[in-house]
């Protein structure tokens, strides 16, 4: 075989070698001497952790009804949770709109089957919310946009948990429908027109018709 044709040979032998310990790698057939086996759990949960949706309905189902009813009992409401990164029997629920603190404490360090949680005021959730609604409310004082009301929902039927602001208006203006369906630090703008009263219609403060 001539020296020039024994070079795509070597390329395709190296680039097999290479896919094949890359396989064992992430199955986690070859690991590092010295690691132990914790740290070999820990590297393949935290490559399969990556992409997972961590909304609060893909809470380990063993634990998800316990969690609910927490949530419901101490009028908290969960953002997402993750697994602890040093403690994998541990899980971090994060959660906002906290009434009372003491409940952090109540319900950090509960065992509900193999796991144990820690809860966490989801602060950033809860900043970031309040400068979108900021950001509305300065665009509520100028009247181009004729906002009336505006509402900071969490949509917990979508799954990750949605986030919306309803922006009711008394009128439709291009200032308001520009701001329909755009995006502010995450959250998804819908702008709704009121409809007026229809004619005829009396509401609570008009007078009883005179007879």
């Amino acid at each position: 075989m001539k020296a020039n044709n024994k070079i795509p040979v070597i390329t395709a032998a190296v680039v097999i070698l290479v896919v094949f310990l890359a396989y064992l790698w992430i199955s986690g057939l070859l690991i590092p001497k010295g690691i132990t086996n914790y740290e070999r759990s820990s590297i393949n949960s935290i490559s399969t952790f990556k992409d997972i949706n961590n909304s609060p309905s893909r809470l380990p189902p063993d634990i998800l009804d316990n969690i609910s009813s927490l949530q419901d009992l101490y009028h908290i409401s969960i953002n997402k949770w993750e697994f602890d990164p040093v403690n994998q029997n541990q899980i971090i629920v994060f959660a906002y709109d906290i009434r009372n603190d003491s409940a952090i404490k109540e319900i950090s360090g509960k065992e509900i089957g193999n796991f144990s949680i820690r809860l966490i005021r989801d602060i950033e959730f809860e900043n970031t919310r309040a400068e979108v609604e900021q950001e509305l409310s300065g665009l509520k004082k100028d009247p181009a946009y004729h906002i009336s009301w505006i509402g900071m929902v969490t949509d917990t039927s979508l799954d990750p948990i949605g986030r919306r602001a309803e922006v009711w208006v008394d009128m439709s203006t291009p200032e308001n429908q520009k701001l329909d369906k755009t995006v502010i630090k995450g959250w998804k703008i819908f702008v709704y027109p009121m409809a007026p009263l229809p004619k005829g219609t009396r509401n609570a403060s008009s007078p009883l018709p005179q007879k």
